[in-house]
């Protein structure tokens, strides 16, 4: 875009000082036609002819310049637009792998704490222990039924959260 725009300046630059050298060619051609007479006055003829036709030749490539630096900014902002987007997807999809780790921990956290529970439990049902330890293990049952509760909210959380950033993308996507 910047090119485009220092081309069509330039362009326009060199415009403005064959336009400049054109009016000092009329200027001598009058000043020799005045002293030369007709001869000289066809010539002149020919040449002004000729000057015309390049000042509008000019003047279209100018109007073809300008068309091409309005495509090229439109496109520049096209692929703006496409660039933002993609590497907004690229962040979508980084976040859910890191989201799908941490569910994945969660789970296995999830698996432990409720193999312990079941560990607890035998121990209190076998009944052999004493009470001082079956008051220990019943309280510990309940400590790590409270955790398991929060660490399945948590879970239930995350994949909620996860549903809807799949959500969002799919909408965007699509």
């Amino acid at each position: 875009m910047i090119d485009a725009v220092l081309t069509v300046c330039k362009r326009l630059e060199q415009i403005d000082k064959e336009n400049f050298s054109l009016k000092l060619k009329i200027h001598f051609m009058e000043d020799a036609l005045r002293k030369n007479g007709k001869e000289f006055n066809e010539a002149a003829i020919k040449e002004n002819t000729e000057l015309k036709v390049d000042k509008v030749t000019l003047q279209r490539d100018l109007k073809q310049y300008r068309k091409s630096l309005a495509q090229a900014e439109k496109d520049l902002e096209e692929y703006k637009k496409q660039l933002l987007d993609y590497a907004d997807k690229v962040k979508r999809r980084h976040a859910s792998e890191g989201q799908k780790e941490e569910m994945d921990q969660l789970r296995r956290t999830i698996a432990e704490r409720d193999a312990e529970v079941d560990a607890l439990r035998k121990q209190v049902d076998s009944g052999g222990q004493q009470d001082g330890q079956l008051e220990k293990l019943q309280e510990d049952v309940v400590d790590l039924e409270a955790e398991l509760r929060e660490k399945e909210q948590a879970l239930d959380e995350k994949e909620a959260e996860l549903q809807s950033r799949k959500d969002n993308a799919s909408s965007k996507e699509g």
